[in-house]
């Protein structure tokens, strides 16, 4: 962070420290059948849609739980076998374009068609939706930068910007913070490799007038 800007932040891009296993996920505002399987950016460690279905046929739903259609994928493109799927927590997208299967209890299983699977349809309207999503960027201060290096602290990009944008908006007094700030609030799901999750509520101080993240934490 040489030459750092403080007072104007800096735009960033991040990779995920997370754990195999470990994403989050926003509160999808549909409900969805029991069963759905997440898809889940490797990269980010964000959960950006869902599957539902079993052998060749899959109903597909975007981020926010809200049905995309449905999708057919070819005989050898299956995903698993049918009671293999049973056991499947989520779909793992990899930067590197396989995809692999997120088993009950965190183990990763690379799936044997993964080379069909690279440029499958689906994972790619799912991803785009979520870039359409991030056409205004926002800056990041040095403490969110850092934060955004620990396993422990970090949040994709994707629901801190989301709660800027759409989160519960508390303005703090000047007294208090000596400038224009305000805390937007997200409620969000954090996985973990165990296939457990927890409930829990996002904290993003931002500054209003300059659009960037001071600091966050939940």
């Amino acid at each position: 962070m040489n030459n750092f800007d403080e007072i104007s932040g800096q735009y960033c891009s991040f990779k995920s420290p997370l754990n195999e296993g470990e994403f989050f996920a926003i509160q999808a505002g549909f409900v969805m059948p029991e069963g759905v399987k997440p898809v889940i950016d490797g990269s980010a460690g964000l959960c950006i849609g869902y599957l539902y279905g079993m052998g060749d046929i899959y109903h597909i739903y975007d981020i926010n739980g809200y049905s995309q259609g449905v999708c057919t994928l070819a005989p050898e493109s299956a995903l698993s076998e049918p009671l293999d799927l049973l056991l499947v927590s989520g779909i793992v997208a990899e930067p590197d374009g396989r995809i692999s299967l997120l088993m009950r209890y965190g183990t990763i299983r690379s799936v044997s068609s993964g080379s069909t699977l690279r440029d499958m349809p689906v994972i790619q309207a799912l991803k785009s939706k979520i870039i359409q999503h991030n056409t205004k960027k926002i800056r990041y201060s040095p403490l969110t930068i850092r934060a955004m290096a620990e396993r422990n602290r970090y949040v994709p990009a994707y629901i801190l910007d989301r709660a800027v944008k759409k989160g519960r908006r508390v303005k703090l007094t000047p007294a208090v913070c000596g400038g224009d700030l305000l805390t937007c609030l997200l409620k969000i799901r954090k996985y973990s490799h165990n296939g457990q999750y927890q409930d829990i509520t996002l904290s993003v101080i931002v500054d209003g007038d300059r659009k960037i993240i001071k600091e966050f934490n939940y």
